[in-house]
């Protein structure tokens, strides 16, 4: 007969861990509760999207009033609805703005419009015959602003202009002559951009300049700017000394300066 150790009795085995679980049912309410908020939350989203346009915000502009962007949208005064507004078509009209340079129109989830805008830098005056403009390097003619802003910047001078108009491009050659030569001038120790007050593209022979403060004006020719620059680089002192005195300074010699007094 076996024999058992008296601890052996009375011994109890402990019972495995009970998992709770939710009863069938409730878990049926609860899967059902899920679907109900889903397909109310779906069925919703339409009538939200069908709402009108709430806001639009606008950043990146430094010239231009929001409201005067936001004009350019064409969305009236009446209530419209956001989810028919297309930002392509959006973009495109901001940028018939002459002063805009690039642009780009979102939604957002607040039934709003963000409008992101980089403006025109502009770089001279250009004054024709009975108009006065701004423009930029790519040569587009820009309204002045209509808040009082000013740059320190020369006066393109051309009288020839007469049907100028704002969003035009003065593609020209004696345009791009003139800026390649201001491009030159930017840290020019002699004429730099800064003591340049007016170019005048008056004879489309000759590219001249009008210098602050005393007025003198620099004869430039067609081309061969560098050459001209450098010729004047190397008399640069003696004109110092009798700028006041001089009426002009002709460049376009190729062996020499021509100067007369006023």
């Amino acid at each position: 007969m076996k024999d058992f150790a008296a601890q052996d009795f009375g011994r109890q085995r402990s019972a495995p861990p009970k998992v709770p679980m939710l009863p069938g049912l409730g878990r049926t309410a609860l899967t059902l509760a899920t679907m109900v908020l889903f397909i109310a939350s779906w069925g919703w989203m339409p009538f939200y999207l069908a709402g009108d346009l709430r806001e639009v915000q606008v950043s990146g502009n430094q010239i231009l009033s929001a409201q005067a962007l936001v004009s350019r949208l064409a969305l009236g005064k009446e209530p419209i609805g956001w989810w028919g507004l297309d930002p392509y078509v959006l973009t495109e009209q901001l940028l018939k703005e002459p002063w805009v340079a690039q642009a780009k129109v979102k939604k957002t989830s607040s039934l709003g419009l963000m409008i992101e805008v980089v403006e025109r830098t502009p770089m001279v005056y250009v004054k024709t015959r009975d108009q006065l403009f701004l423009m930029d390097e790519n040569l587009v003619l820009l309204s002045l602003p209509d808040k009082q802003r000013f740059w320190e910047l020369p006066v393109l001078t051309d009288p020839g202009l007469e049907e100028a108009k704002e969003g035009d491009r003065l593609d020209s050659a004696a345009v791009e002559r003139a800026l390649k030569l201001m491009k030159l001038l930017e840290n020019d120790p002699v004429i730099p951009l800064s003591a340049v007050s007016e170019i005048v593209l008056t004879d489309p022979l000759n590219l001249k300049l009008i210098t602050l403060p005393s007025g003198l004006e620099f004869r430039f020719g067609l081309g061969q700017f560098e050459e001209k620059l450098e010729r004047l680089h190397r008399a640069s002192a003696d004109l110092h000394q009798r700028e006041n005195r001089l009426a002009y300074v002709d460049l376009r010699h190729p062996k020499g300066l021509v100067i007369k007094r006023k």
